[in-house]
């Protein structure tokens, strides 16, 4: 549910420092819908991105489903990434994860008008939500096209296939997660950076699933301090 403007509490800080690119992946708000994504798909698009741009190699940062993607890029394309940031990700979506995606999924084909209340809670911490946050995000989603909720769907069943095996990972690698994530708690990346050699953990207290926009401070600073 996430696109580019959500980065947009780090970058004016992040591109006093760095190049920042931004990208939505196919299916989501700014870029196309064509259907039928994969990950691997994704994963295909990020280096057709880099080689576009003509970057070399980049440091990946993502979070979510955009982290997981970062994994299977990093894992695929080694030489393409010098350090990764990985944000609120599972290697694996788990039977608890699997049942609050598949009724996501529902809500978006059924009752597109009640996706925003029937994600809000697993997105974010309950001390960070107020009555207004949740009418903001309400309005916002009612201005998207038809289009974008059965492609929220889809790409809600390609993040379901997710199979990624971390201990192939062979770059630098911060994991990140909000102390009070509802939706892929952090259990999930404590195993993460377990299996990666010399992985860094950072848990962010006070933050739920959504620790990009509830603690952006946080978020930045350790992305800057593992780049530098």
């Amino acid at each position: 549910m996430m696109t580019m403007q959500s980065w947009a509490l780090q970058v004016p800080r992040l591109s006093s420092r760095f190049r920042c690119v931004r990208h939505d992946f196919r299916g989501q708000l700014r870029s196309g819908k064509p259907g039928g994504y994969t990950l691997a798909q994704h994963v295909d698009d990020v280096r057709a991105l880099l080689d576009l741009l003509g970057i070399e190699r980049a440091d990946v940062a993502g979070t979510s489903y955009g982290s997981e993607i970062g994994m299977l890029f990093a894992i695929a394309h080694p030489e393409r990434v010098r350090r990764l940031i990985v944000i609120a990700c599972v290697a694996a979506a788990d039977d608890a994860l699997c049942a609050k995606v598949r009724r996501w999924i529902d809500v978006a084909r059924h009752d597109p008008p009640r996706l925003y209340d029937a994600t809000v809670r697993d997105n974010f911490s309950e001390a960070f939500l107020t009555p207004q946050f949740i009418e903001l995000g309400r309005e916002r989603l009612r201005t998207y096209p038809p289009e974008w909720f059965e492609a929220f769907a889809e790409l809600c069943e390609a993040a379901l296939t997710l199979r990624a095996d971390v201990s192939k990972l062979t770059v630098p690698t911060l994991v990140v997660c909000g102390a009070e994530d509802a939706l892929k708690p952090v259990a999930h990346s404590r195993k993460i950076a377990a299996a990666i050699p010399d992985a860094q953990l950072l848990v962010i207290l006070g933050a739920g699933h959504a620790a990009v926009i509830e603690k952006p401070a946080d978020v930045c600073a350790a992305i800057e301090e593992f780049l530098e």
